[in-house]
């Protein structure tokens, strides 16, 4: 049975969303060339493109990270020559990327402050500094 065409993403969608917890030698997104069409398209428009774990390996694919800063999940680091292994979320231009699912939740907050809402931001704000502060309190248990 043949795959059925993705709806046209510059009419319906204002983000372009990648998320891969599947072993990067599978590559079901990168194989897919509706994938692709899909990102490029986005990037030609000027969308966004939000991409976790292992799927900036899309972009990449599809030329979108050269000259851009970026991460992603560890375990791609040897397919992504400029990955900032040290960052948690990077934001550069119109593409945001995060490391995984340890890094889910300043992702999603981060994209829909960036891109849904602007009166949601001191919601987002209190939600990122409730996170930071129970990391601390985690760190502070562990090591008594």
């Amino acid at each position: 049975m043949p795959t059925p065409p993705f709806p046209r993403s510059e009419t319906f969608f204002s983000t372009s969303c990648c998320c891969r917890a599947v072993p990067a030698s599978q590559e079901p997104e990168r194989a897919d060339p509706r994938v692709d069409a899909v990102v490029r398209s986005h990037a030609a428009a000027g969308k966004w493109l939000a991409a976790i774990c292992a799927a900036p390996t899309v972009l990449h694919a599809a030329g979108l990270l050269d000259g851009r800063r970026y991460t992603a999940h560890f375990s791609v680091a040897g397919e992504l020559p400029d990955i900032l292994t040290d960052q948690r979320v990077v934001v550069d231009g119109n593409i945001l990327t995060s490391r995984g699912a340890g890094t889910a939740l300043d992702f999603g907050l981060l994209l829909v402050g960036k891109n849904w809402c602007r009166l949601k931001k001191p919601a987002i704000s209190r939600a990122r500094s409730a996170r930071n502060s129970f990391q601390r309190t985690l760190k502070t248990e562990s090591k008594a």
